[in-house]
């Protein structure tokens, strides 16, 4: 199990699309890659163009989990606890589907 960690924020899921990619058409490997992502990071323009050569390349051996805590450096995120504004954005890049992609969050609704 390899890791990859980073104090700056916004490099996770593009250092995982480039793992992906390497297992994918490098080293023709069926590892699959795991990265999580913060909703704070999720405002930059980085993780939607990783998200979008992620969708590019069918990189299906990728998976990408965002833990939203509505938690940033300098107050709650823009999109706080609106887990379907989340879902939008990413059904819009026209991810595949999958069964667990979308969990609750633990709170009372």
């Amino acid at each position: 199990m390899g890791r990859c960690r980073h104090g700056l924020a916004r490099s996770g899921l593009p250092d995982g699309v480039g793992v992906a990619l390497a297992g994918r058409y490098l080293d023709e490997l069926p590892y699959r890659v795991w990265v999580l992502c913060g909703d704070s990071e999720m405002a930059e323009g980085s993780m939607w163009e990783a998200f979008d050569k992620a969708v590019y390349y069918q990189l299906d051996n990728l998976t990408a989990i965002v833990d939203v805590n509505r938690l940033g450096q300098r107050g709650p995120t823009e999109l706080g606890w609106d887990l379907d504004a989340y879902a939008r954005r990413i059904e819009g890049l026209r991810l595949p589907r999958h069964p667990h992609r979308r969990t609750r969050s633990w709170r009372n609704r």
